[in-house]
């Protein structure tokens, strides 16, 4: 493993001697890390794939293909610009459509902000036949609003979410999460740049937005949610690290913001493969970890989301090589991605 990375890992993400050693030797290593929010949880993880990061990044910036399954039945990319037939598959399950009805200022189970409570309440009569139907298509018009406002105001279009009182601003937390990920300015300058001032990027930052609705199970809502990705191609220096970010901005349920960072960095060849190092951090600011009873919540929240990272980590290292074996021509140097490769 090269001795940078060695030191990042140590430094930003707590990892010790061992945890290296086991993700040197392909094994993930995933760690929950200390916060000064009570509210937020951050996670580390890490894994070695065995195929080129040009080929990974191909498979993920198809968003659809990469997100969707079992736990994620809903997911589409948005176009440039973004229109209302992006969000045509989003559909509201039963629980949070009964939510809606009830929903007011200040006391509301979907994240929402006032502008858009009170729409749901003006604009629908829950006594209709068939309510869902309008308020299905009015969340979609909401969520294009909001994609349009960030994409025209970076931040300062984030919409408050008024669900409870005081209500709680998404601006305001992306940009603690920001602060808190102190390596990005260190690291990767121009991403850093970009999540601080987005629409304003170095034109070599690639951007797009999708929608998602993730299963989570074990009694929780699932959850609608908007996600800008931002990569950074840009090596610095003798460096060869490429960076990608997802920044939420919105989720209707259990989030108040939240940042996921990875970082790719070339390995050694396995067995004559091309792999490279996946570093995923994550924080994420949650309305669940406030109150009487946080400190009990945070420590389950914390030893489940540690288990379900490695075991996402094991999954995407699996799927991936299989991609890459079955998308690698009869022949073809290891190292090498062709245009004519096709899923």
């Amino acid at each position: 493993m090269p001795a940078s990375l060695g030191d990042f890992l140590k430094q930003y993400a707590g990892f010790s001697n061992g945890n290296l050693e086991d993700l040197a030797e392909g094994q993930p290593v995933a760690k929950t890390m200390e916060t000064a929010a009570g509210d937020e949880v951050a996670l580390a993880g890490a894994i070695r794939i065995a195929v080129p990061t040009d080929f990974f990044l191909k498979e993920f910036t198809d968003i659809v293909r990469f997100k969707q399954g079992q736990s994620v039945p809903e997911v589409a990319k948005f176009s440039t610009p973004p229109t209302l037939a992006n969000l045509a598959g989003l559909h509201l399950d039963k629980k949070s459509l009964a939510d809606l009805q009830g929903c007011q200022v200040g006391n509301c189970n979907l994240k929402l902000s006032a502008k858009d409570i009170e729409r749901f309440q003006k604009d629908i009569s829950w006594s209709d036949p068939k309510p869902y139907i309008l308020a299905n298509r009015l969340l979609r018009q909401v969520l294009l609003q909001r994609v349009q406002d960030y994409l025209q105001s970076g931040n300062a279009g984030l919409a408050d979410y008024a669900d409870k009182n005081p209500p709680e601003s998404l601006s305001l937390a992306s940009g603690k999460l920001l602060k808190e990920s102190t390596y990005l300015s260190k690291f990767a300058p121009q991403l850093a740049d970009c999540l601080n001032s987005f629409p304003k990027c170095d034109p070599k930052i690639e951007s797009f937005l999708y929608w998602s609705k993730e299963e989570y199970g074990n009694g929780l809502k699932p959850v609608i949610s908007v996600t800008q990705v931002l990569i950074d191609r840009v090596k610095m220096g003798d460096s060869d690290w490429i960076w990608e970010a997802s920044k939420q901005i919105y989720a209707d349920h259990y989030s108040d913001g939240s940042l996921g960072v990875t970082l790719m960095v070339a390995a050694p060849p396995e067995n004559g493969k091309p792999s490279f190092y996946l570093i995923y951090l994550n924080r994420t600011r949650s309305d669940s970890l406030k109150g009487f009873f946080a400190f009990f919540i945070r420590g389950i929240i914390r030893g489940e989301a540690r288990g379900k990272l490695s075991d996402q980590l094991v999954r995407m290292q699996t799927r991936m090589q299989k991609r890459w074996a079955a998308a690698s021509p009869a022949g073809q140097p290891s190292g090498q991605v062709t245009h004519s490769e096709e899923r």
